[in-house]
């Protein structure tokens, strides 16, 4: 079969391409740099931004947080084929979790231990270590971790299929590209985020520039993600399907289902890509692959 807006024989162009590589790359990058920073943050004492959780403390949120996504990809088998029918959705609905579920993230520091003064200990050489966050951070940090990986998992699917998509009608064969992206991003995403974590941490300034600041720049970086995949459904028919300069315009002025235009249109598709979590979709997104 074919899908939508995307004839058979039908070329890609290069900017489109390149655009979908650089997406496909930078969401990679994200998802490395969350896996690497969000316990450096966790660990880091609350003066500093970070939550202040002991050792203990964050295996039992990472645990619990495997927990529960195991919990969701059980009960939710019977949209695993979201990715493949639309991509592009599938990507912002990721990129959406991740973005809201960091900004989250960000307003728990003010609910962990607030820097206690120091305790005299009996031996001066080994001070008191600093008091354990509250339960309650933990509890609330690990559905949000939850949420951060499966909007990873799911934007990371989405990305693969729209990069074979694009690739597939200029390489014949594309997995040595997607391979070299995808590892470009994943390597390069740890060592940046550090280095924007030394430098926050170093300069000791007030939020959001302080522990949480590598994490900053991966909502920023997850609502530049969205916006562009966000706009791009507005040039395509359907989810992946390119719409010539002339079809845009006439079913824009068409006043159609798909006339999807302006700060309309962009609120027109969010609140698409939020009803099909909720139920069954209908029309072009929803077209399954043959």
């Amino acid at each position: 079969g074919e899908r939508a807006g995307v004839a058979a024989g039908e070329r890609t162009p290069a900017t489109l391409f390149l655009l979908v590589l650089v997406v496909r790359t930078f969401s990679c990058a994200l998802e490395s740099s969350l896996e690497c920073m969000i316990p450096v943050w966790a660990l880091s004492p609350p003066a500093r931004g970070g939550l202040g959780l002991s050792v203990v403390q964050l295996g039992v949120a990472v645990s619990a947080c495997f927990i529960v996504v195991a919990a969701v990809l059980a009960l939710t088998q019977q949209r695993a084929s979201i990715p493949d029918r639309s991509p592009l959705r599938a990507f912002r609905i990721g990129m959406g979790a991740v973005l809201l579920a960091v900004l989250a993230l960000s307003q728990l520091r003010h609910l962990a231990a607030p820097a206690a003064p120091a305790a005299l200990a009996v031996d001066p050489l080994r001070p008191l270590p600093p008091p354990p966050a509250p339960v309650y951070v933990v509890t609330l940090c690990a559905p949000l971790l939850a949420c951060c990986l499966l909007g990873c998992l799911l934007s990371q699917r989405a990305s693969q299929v729209l990069l074979t998509i694009a690739a597939g009608s200029l390489f014949s064969s594309p997995d040595a590209l997607a391979l070299a992206c995808t590892t470009g991003g994943r390597v390069a995403g740890p060592p940046l985020a550090a280095a924007a974590f030394a430098w926050a941490y170093r300069m000791d300034l007030r939020h959001p520039v302080d522990s949480f600041f590598p994490l900053s720049l991966v909502a920023a970086l997850a609502m530049l993600l969205y916006t562009v995949t966000l706009v791009l459904q507005l040039n395509f028919r359907g989810d992946f399907g390119l719409v010539p300069d002339g079809s845009r315009v006439a079913t824009a002025s068409g006043g159609g289902p798909e006339a999807l235009t302006g700060v309309g249109g962009l609120w027109a598709v969010a609140a698409a890509d939020v009803r099909a979590l909720a139920g069954r979709q209908t029309g072009p997104y929803a077209s399954k692959l043959s």
